[in-house]
C-alpha cells in the first residue's frame, strides 16, 4: 500500500514536471548559408547538453559535427553539412533563474583602515529626461540729436522638454526692451514681461507665474485675462479647472485721440479720478482701425508711466482703442477662478464658470489704520450706503425751522 502511494506521488511529480518543462522547450529550423558556420538561435541561456541537432533524418554529434555556446545561444558548425536546413531543439533556463543573484555583494579585498569619501551627486532629472534650453540676450544703443544716449536690453530664455515619462515642462522668462541704467538694474520677477512655468501630462496641468486665462466655451460668458498666480486643471471624462491670483489688475478701456504729426508718447489713463497707476506688463491690446497691433513692431510701451509710442504712422483719421489692465496699488486684490464640465450623456453636459475678485479692504497698501481709526470704523457700522447723520443738540442751540399747522 505504501509503495503504491509513493508510486502515485512520483507519477504526479513527473507529470507536473513535464508540464512545467514544456514551457521552456523550443524547436526551431536553421537554414544554412554557404560559407557561414555560426548561427544565432532565438533564445540564450540554454541548458547544457539539452540540445538535439538533426537534418535529413541524420542526428549530428556535439564536438564532432558542431559546437554549442549555451550562454549566448549560438550554433557553430565544425564541418560541412549537406543538409540545407537543420532542426534544433533545446531547453532554456527559466528567465528568473538566468539572471545573476546574490545575498551579499562581492567586493575586492581592501584595507579596512582606508577611508573613501563618496562624492555626493544629485540627479535632478531621470536619465530619460530630454530638455531643450534656448534664449537670447540683446543690447541696443540709441543716440539723439541733442546728444542723449539710451541703452536698452532684452532677454528671452525658454526651457521645454520631457523630465520623465509622460511628464513635460515648459518655462519662459522674457523682458523686452527695458532700460539698463548705468548703476545696474536688478528687476523683480513681477516687473518682467512674462515669467511662467508649466508642468503637464496627458490629462493634467499645473501652471505658475504669468498665465493666460480664457473662458470662451460658454454662450453667456466670454472672458479672457492675464494673471500672476497658480492654476491646475484635469481633463478626462470630466473637466475641472481652478486658479488663484493674489495681485491681478483691473480692466480699463481708453480711446486714444491721435494728433497729426505726433507718434507719441500717448499716455494711458484708467479713469478720470485715477492719477497714479501701473500698467500690468503684457495685458495691453491696442487696435488700429479694428486691427490688433503687435508690440515691438507696431508700437513701444513703457509700463511704468503708461506711455505708448507708435512706430507705424498714425493720424487723427485713425481710430485707436486700447484695452489694458492696471494696478492702482491701493489694495491687494485676490482673484479666484474655477470651472468644470460634467459629461452626463452623449450630447448632454453641465458646465459652470466662476470668477470672484475682491480687494483686501482690511489691508491697504498706501496707508495704515491706528487702533483709534479701527474703533471709529467699527462704530460706524458696515453699511456701505447709509450712515446715521442725526446729532442731538442742546436746548436753545442748533438751527431749525418752526412750522405751524391747523392744530397750532
Amino acid at each position: 500500500m505504501i509503495r503504491a502511494v509513493y508510486l502515485c506521488i512520483l507519477l504526479f511529480a513527473l507529470f507536473f514536471t513535464s508540464l512545467y518543462a514544456s514551457d521552456f522547450a523550443f524547436q526551431e529550423n536553421v537554414r544554412l548559408i554557404p560559407e557561414q558556420d555560426t548561427y544565432d538561435l532565438t533564445h540564450s541561456h540554454i541548458v547544457s547538453l539539452s540540445e538535439k541537432v538533426s537534418g535529413d533524418s541524420l542526428i549530428y554529434i556535439k564536438d564532432v559535427d558542431y559546437a554549442f555556446d549555451y550562454k549566448a545561444g549560438k550554433l557553430i558548425l565544425l564541418k560541412h553539412i549537406t543538409s540545407p536546413v537543420l532542426s534544433v531543439s533545446y531547453l532554456i533556463i527559466p528567465p528568473q533563474l538566468a539572471s545573476q543573484r546574490s545575498l551579499y555583494e562581492r567586493i575586492a579585498i581592501t584595507d579596512s583602515l582606508d577611508i573613501v569619501h563618496r562624492q555626493s551627486t544629485r540627479d535632478w532629472f531621470s536619465d530619460s529626461s530630454r530638455l531643450d534650453i534656448s534664449g537670447s540676450k540683446t543690447f541696443s544703443l540709441s543716440f539723439s540729436e541733442t546728444g542723449d544716449t539710451d541703452l536698452l536690453q532684452s532677454l528671452y530664455v525658454n526651457l521645454s522638454g520631457e523630465i520623465s515619462k509622460d511628464v513635460r515642462i515648459n518655462a519662459q522668462l522674457s523682458d523686452s526692451q527695458s532700460k539698463l541704467s548705468p548703476e545696474g538694474d536688478s528687476k523683480e520677477l513681477s516687473s518682467l514681461d512674462q515669467v511662467f512655468v508649466r508642468v503637464y501630462g496627458k490629462k493634467w496641468e499645473l501652471g505658475m507665474g504669468d498665465l493666460d486665462l480664457q473662458y470662451d466655451n460658454s454662450r453667456y460668458l466670454n472672458y479672457q485675462t492675464k494673471l500672476e498666480g497658480i492654476s491646475a486643471s484635469y481633463t478626462a471624462e470630466h473637466e475641472v479647472f481652478a486658479a488663484f491670483s493674489a495681485a491681478s489688475g483691473k480692466r480699463a478701456f481708453m480711446q486714444i485721440s491721435i494728433i497729426d504729426g505726433k507718434q507719441g508718447p500717448y499716455y494711458l489713463t484708467a479713469n478720470s479720478s485715477q492719477r497714479s497707476f501701473i500698467v500690468i506688463a503684457g495685458t495691453e491690446q491696442i487696435y488700429l482701425d479694428g486691427k490688433l497691433m503687435e508690440r515691438g513692431s507696431d508700437y513701444y510701451i513703457d509700463y511704468s508711466d503708461g506711455s505708448v509710442m507708435f512706430r507705424r504712422t498714425v493720424s487723427s483719421l485713425n481710430s485707436v482703442n486700447a484695452w489694458f489692465e492696471y494696478s492702482d496699488e491701493n489694495y491687494k486684490q485676490s482673484n479666484y477662478y474655477s470651472s468644470s464640465k460634467l459629461n452626463l450623456l452623449p450630447g448632454l453636459s453641465i458646465s459652470h464658470h466662476m470668477i470672484h475678485q475682491v480687494d483686501a479692504k482690511n489691508h491697504p497698501l498706501l496707508f495704515s489704520f491706528s487702533p483709534a481709526d479701527l474703533d471709529s470704523l467699527a462704530a460706524a457700522g458696515d453699511d456701505m450706503v447709509l450712515a446715521d447723520g442725526v446729532m442731538e443738540s442742546e436746548p436753545g442751540s442748533g438751527n431749525y425751522k418752526l412750522l405751524f399747522d391747523d392744530m397750532g
